[in-house]
């Protein structure tokens, strides 16, 4: 005999064996006792390994944000709505490179932004551009939340929000084509 038990094997057990009423308590027990952590992407995951969802650890290195490269701030940040009572939060932060004014339109220009999942960066950058288009802050805050709802090479941790994402920039869209 091998001489002792995977605390996997154990957590599993736990986990298939519980009503769905009693998950709730059984994933704030694990917490509490340190087996398991709640990740960013609101999975559980186990305490000292990366999350099975989105690949995260707790002592990942924090992102650099776009801003701070750039020596700018956001000049408007867009919450997402949730979905369910267990999304965490989730916004988008966008300034027009060179500065800009919320609600005015810009066309050729280039858009700095910054994702925040529960708090935490998960995505930042100055690769967006409006295009011959006039755009505003909004208009491009939902381009990027339609990219990434769509993409393929979207951060691990944003899959599990991809309908959010998607209903946010088609809410935004009709709200442009109707409002």
């Amino acid at each position: 005999m091998s001489g002792g038990l995977d605390p996997r094997d154990i957590i599993g057990s736990l986990y298939a064996t519980v009503s769905d009423q009693q998950l709730g308590w059984l994933d704030s027990l694990l917490i509490d006792t340190g087996f398991m952590r709640r990740c960013i992407c609101t999975a559980m995951a186990p305490a000292d390994e990366r999350c099975t969802e989105c690949g995260t650890a707790e002592d990942d290195e924090p992102m650099e944000s776009s801003f701070n490269i750039y020596r700018c701030t956001a000049e408007a940040v867009f919450h997402i709505p949730a979905l369910s009572d267990s999304d965490p939060e989730l916004t988008i932060s966008i300034a027009a490179a060179g500065g800009g004014t919320v609600g005015e339109t810009y066309a050729h220009n280039t858009w700095i932004y910054d994702v925040h999942l529960a708090g935490h960066l998960v995505m930042s950058g100055a690769d967006l551009r409006s295009g011959g288009i006039p755009q505003s802050h909004q208009d491009m805050a939902a381009m990027l939340a339609c990219w990434l709802a769509d993409s393929d090479d979207t951060t691990k941790t944003l899959i599990p929000q991809r309908d959010r994402l998607s209903c946010w920039a088609a809410d935004i869209e009709e709200e442009n084509t109707f409002g």
